[in-house]
């Protein structure tokens, strides 16, 4: 499924060679979307970015094709990001812990004041440890 920032991201190394490529499908009805070929002939991977926009929450599938007699594909990191980029506020909120989806992650380390944002006196205050061991105090 294609998510919020419209477009799948993936590394591709091999033979420059127009029968050599990576295609986006439409999983309803097969429609080609977008494609990209090595571009290059070498063994070092590249990252590719296939846009695709207006597909957001659609189904698509990657076909890798190899149809050259003397060439290959190198295909890594298939990447779909499936919301848009993460925009933190930096409000100091409270707690030791993230939760986001159902996961729990602990949090050891705050944040007292970021950039653009109206500085404070560096404090000491308590942090849950990243492995879970007893708090600790930070310095910031």
């Amino acid at each position: 499924v294609v998510g919020g920032g419209e477009e799948i991201r993936l590394l591709l190394g091999g033979t420059d060679d127009p029968e050599v490529y990576v295609a986006v499908e439409s999983d309803a009805d097969g429609q080609e979307l977008a494609r990209v070929g090595v571009g290059t002939s070498h063994e070092t991977y590249e990252e590719v970015v296939l846009d695709l926009p207006g597909h957001s929450g659609k189904t698509v599938r990657l076909r890798l094709v190899d149809n050259s007699t003397t060439g290959h594909l190198n295909v890594d990191d298939v990447r779909n990001l499936t919301d848009g980029a993460v925009n933190s506020s930096f409000d100091g909120g409270s707690g030791t812990s993230a939760h986001d989806r159902g996961s729990v992650d602990n949090i050891a380390y705050v944040i007292d004041h970021a950039a653009g944002q109206r500085s404070t006196e560096t404090s000491t205050r308590p942090c849950e440890s990243s492995t879970g061991g007893a708090p600790q105090s930070t310095t910031l």
